[in-house]
Formats: C-alpha cells, structure tokens, sequence
C-alpha cells in the first residue's frame, strides 16, 4: 500500500494499492502551506483508517510528515524513516531550514529504525542512532547500452537544483576560468530553481552563450541520451544523502568531480573511479576539472566509475540488499 501526494500511478501494480492526494505547488506561500497541511490531514486519515498493529510504515521524502508520522505511531507500526541529506548543511540559514532540521531529527530519533542510502549519511546529521536501529536501503539504476567512450563530446555536465548549497554559480564562474585553457569545451547544466535568472546573467556577463546551456527541468526517461554524451559530471553540493543524479550518470561511464559529503565519499574514491572537490570556491572547481581532464588515466577513471555502479546498483543488487535488511520481517 503506498500513501502520498501528486503519486504517479505506475503498469506493475498488481500487487500495490495506491492512495494519491493531489497537492498544489504552485501559488504563493501561505497556498503552498495550506496545501500541504491539507495533504498532511488526509494522509493522517488515510493511516487511521488503514494501517494495522505490526505494519511496516515506510517515511519515504516525508522529511515534515509529523502528522501522518504519529498517526502510524499511534496505530503501533513499525516505522521505518529514511533519513537524507542534512537540509541544515545547505545554502545559508533559515528560519525554515531550522525547522525542517529540528522535525527530521524528531521523526529519525523515535522512528522504530533509521533506513539511509549509505552509512555515511549518518555521519552528517548530530544524531545518536543505535547500529541495530540502521537499514541500508538505496536505489538503483537499470537498463542501458554500454558506454560509447569513444562518442562522447566535450561537455561537462551538471544535474541539480538552481539553488545556493548545488554551487551551479560557483560552478559557472569557475567554467569561464576553465574555458580560457580548454576553449573547445562546454557545459551543459539540467536542473531549474530560483537562480536561473542569475545563472543567465553570468552567462551573458562571461559571454558564454555558445558554451554554457541551461537545459531546464529534464523528464527522467530523456536524461540518459542527454548524458551519454558527457565526459564529466561536475557535482559541487553542501548536502547530499546518496543522489541518484550520482549515481545514473556514473552508470553511463561518466566520472564525477564531486563533494565529500553523505553517501558520495562510499561511491568515489579519488583518482580512482572519480574525483573529491576539496571545497566549492570557483578556484577549487576550475582546478579540480583541469585536473581531472588532464589525467592520463581518465578513461581508466571513467570505466571504474560505470563499474562501481554495475557492482553495487543495479535493480537486481538493491532487491538482494533490501531482502537482506528486511529479513527480520519477511520469514
């Protein structure tokens, strides 16, 4: 039984029941939190009237579900709350991202056990978890032709969210600096958020509009054609749990100069199956993809990165791991 909002409905679901509430994302913000308290209130409905003593009660993106939280709480499931990256680490400070923190940490402290894409997650939040208490649980990556290295362009590319704590103006900046030596180079930047206008600004500003695409919000099943083509993915962020950009884009034997922040440093080791950004300055960012575009050993790098994933993150691997961490509950 999967409970949300604005839940796509999906072919395989013969054995899903699936419950949608639609919830507004546009509007202003008093809407928007209308909204989503209204979807709060319906999930905590939903929980009352159908989760059982004893069932498992999975808190999935559901960082400020209190409401639904204690409703499976009161009904005696078993919770089981996945923890991210730590939204207090990203961007500047907030009155709202304090908030978030302090709710994430309440459900995570009294859910009946803590689920992360990797233990290093953990490590980013100021909470005390006992072993016992920590499920492994990732995603995965599927389907796909083997990496064409030899077709691939000289772009450098970027998926994340137009926001401070992804760096994507650092990262512009640091592009101008980087295309006064490598001038036969582009970058190509899929994600929308608030600083799209600033984005364009610098772009004009370095005179980069030949060089520097804001793609926009790409849908899911057109991404891979997209990045198939890159050399590089460059992944400058102030919070992460284990992002999935990482991870489907590393399967298409693109390498990753990256952030050692949450789940990241378990993927990439540095020099080997990637590169780690010492910090996000614009001067670190330009030397760290000069660097890595000078290796000797880049395609040995980027046929280790495709490699890790294959290993650890195909569909199969995730199922074998997530039947492992559940065990206790499926005999």
């Amino acid at each position: 039984m999967v409970l949300g909002g604005n839940i796509e409905d999906f072919d395989d679901n013969a054995c899903v029941e699936l419950y949608n509430v639609r919830c507004s994302r546009t509007g202003n913000k008093l809407r928007k939190v209308l909204s989503f308290l209204k979807l709060e209130l319906l999930l905590l409905s939903m929980i009352l009237k159908r989760v059982e003593r004893d069932d498992l009660a999975f808190f999935w993106i559901a960082d400020k579900m209190l409401l639904p939280f204690w409703a499976a709480k009161l009904k005696r499931a078993r919770t089981y709350y996945f923890l991210m990256g730590n939204v207090g680490n990203e961007g500047k400070k907030t009155l709202f991202r304090n908030i978030s923190e302090k709710m994430i940490v309440y459900m995570a402290e009294h859910a009946d056990y803590i689920c992360v894409e990797s233990l290093s997650v953990i490590d980013c939040w100021n909470i005390r978890i006992k072993p016992e208490k920590i499920k492994i649980i990732h995603l995965f990556v599927e389907g796909k032709a083997e990496p064409l290295y030899e077709q691939k362009e000289n772009t450098i590319g970027m998926v994340c969210r137009l926001v401070e704590g992804k760096h994507v103006l650092e990262s512009i900046k640091a592009f101008a600096m980087f295309s006064n030596q490598k001038p036969n180079w582009k970058l190509q930047i899929v994600g929308s958020g608030m600083l799209r206008d600033d984005c364009e600004n610098l772009i004009k500003e370095f005179k980069l509009e030949h060089k520097v695409e804001l793609l926009g919000w790409v849908e899911h099943s057109k991404l891979p054609s997209i990045v198939a083509k890159w050399k590089l993915l460059l992944f400058p962020t102030d919070a992460e749990g284990l992002p999935n950009g990482l991870i489907e884009t590393m399967f298409q034997g693109v390498p990753a100069i990256a952030s050692p922040v949450g789940g990241i440093i378990d993927v990439i080791e540095d020099w080997v199956n990637g590169w780690i950004l010492s910090d996000c300055s614009v001067d670190s960012i330009c030397e760290a993809m000069i660097r890595a575009l000078s290796s000797q050993n880049f395609l040995s790098i980027a046929k280790a990165a495709e490699k890790i994933i294959v290993q650890k993150f195909t569909f199969s691997a995730s199922v074998d791991n997530l039947r492992e961490q559940l065990k206790e509950v499926l005999l």
